[in-house]
């Protein structure tokens, strides 16, 4: 532990008479930001994209166990209709806990939707952040223009 907090301070000593020595470069350190913006970037794409897989596997489920539910509602009036009360008992439980279940998880399906908007808008953050140093990058490397009027 002492040995990396040593190993720490003199990288940074290092680093600092570097940059003392040879200046700031707003290019590289723009370079630097444009790089780690890039990587917060895959790495919020990646997160959103298992957010969505999660959110649509889920939206399956959901849409399964409705039918499921349909169904047994179903099996169940049938089942009363025709005087079978014990197979309409069974089938009411069944149901009872599909709608448990329903009940249980589309709250979940709304978080993972919530969570998939604020990834999403972190992401365009993050899109428009990249793009703000990109274009800053750009001008650096053009360099300073000269106009030259045009006579008309």
């Amino acid at each position: 532990m002492i040995l990396e907090r040593l190993i720490q301070r003199v990288e940074l000593r290092v680093f600092d008479l570097g940059r003392r020595f040879w200046g700031d470069d707003p290019y590289r350190e723009l370079s630097e930001q444009a790089e780690e913006l890039s990587e917060a970037l895959r790495r919020q794409h990646a997160t959103l994209t298992r957010c969505q897989e999660a959110a649509e596997e889920l939206r399956t489920r959901l849409a399964s166990k409705e039918k499921q539910a349909v169904r047994l509602a179903a099996r169940v009036q049938t089942y009363l209709h025709v005087g079978d009360r014990a197979n309409a008992w069974q089938c009411a439980l069944e149901l009872d806990q599909v709608r448990h279940s329903l009940h249980e998880e589309r709250p979940q399906l709304r978080r993972h939707l919530l969570a998939c908007r604020y990834h999403q808008a972190q992401m365009t953050h993050l899109q428009r952040s990249l793009a703000s140093i990109q274009e800053k990058l750009y001008l650096l490397r053009q360099g300073p223009q000269r106009r030259i009027p045009v006579h008309s």
